[in-house]
């Protein structure tokens, strides 16, 4: 296991294309997503192999996969 001293949700994902799912979060978090493989639209930015986002101000985050994906999604405070 790893210890973090922060406050962070860290997620890891498979999804298929064509497929979606919604992270709800606050808006004073701040949310980082990085593209393993695949691509992805995170709230109507593409992104893929390699690319990452971030994100603040936002309270749901929507992830569509327009390839299989997979990828990390890092919520922070």
């Amino acid at each position: 296991s790893v210890t973090i001293h922060q406050d962070v949700r860290l997620y890891a994902s498979l999804l298929e294309a064509g497929n979606e799912v919604t992270l709800d979060t606050d808006n004073d978090r701040n949310i980082y997503v990085q593209v393993v493989s695949g691509e992805v639209t995170v709230n109507e930015s593409l992104l893929s192999d390699g690319d990452g986002a971030a994100i603040s101000g936002e309270s749901a985050i929507a992830i569509k996969a327009s390839k299989d994906a997979e990828f990390l999604v890092f919520d922070m405070a």
